[in-house]
């Protein structure tokens, strides 16, 4: 009887927390920030559970992107961690900020606003001299034709 009512319970709030983030899906934009400059950041993000992948664009300038895959997770603390797996283009990853970086991010939400605000640092630099590192800083953009 304990064990049903105490599995019960678990079966109640399962569907309440596991929703607690449903909107953390879809296309977020705003900018990645690297010695002072901003750049155009945009993650399509898909979550099954805890696990999260995103794919990331980042717009250095009119003629130059980033496009990269990278897997996380969801905390139940809201923080999101995202790490490139794969840099798809450019091929050549030698020039500007083409490198492999990991996200630490804390996913909010108000009345109006869905924001993923954070941190990004290279992968793979162990110096802590040259290593690049920088802030993030993303809104939620909802599809209008649903509203």
């Amino acid at each position: 009887m304990r064990n049903t009512l105490l599995l019960a319970i678990i079966l109640l709030l399962f569907p309440i927390s596991s929703q607690a983030q449903k909107y953390l899906e879809g296309r977020w934009e705003g900018a990645l920030v690297q010695h002072g400059k901003e750049y155009i950041l945009k993650m399509d993000i898909k979550r099954s559970f805890s696990k999260v992948e995103a794919e990331i664009y980042c717009i250095t300038n009119d003629t130059t992107f980033t496009r990269t895959v990278a897997k996380g997770r969801l905390y139940s603390d809201r923080s999101v961690y995202l790490e490139d797996f794969k840099i798809v283009f450019p091929d050549d990853p030698k020039a500007g900020i083409h490198f492999k970086k990991k996200f630490q991010l804390l996913y909010d939400r108000d009345f109006n606003t869905l924001t993923l605000d954070g941190y990004w640092q290279e992968l793979g630099n162990i110096s802590k001299v040259d290593q690049k590192i920088g802030q993030v800083r993303l809104k939620r953009i909802i599809d209008k034709r649903r509203a």
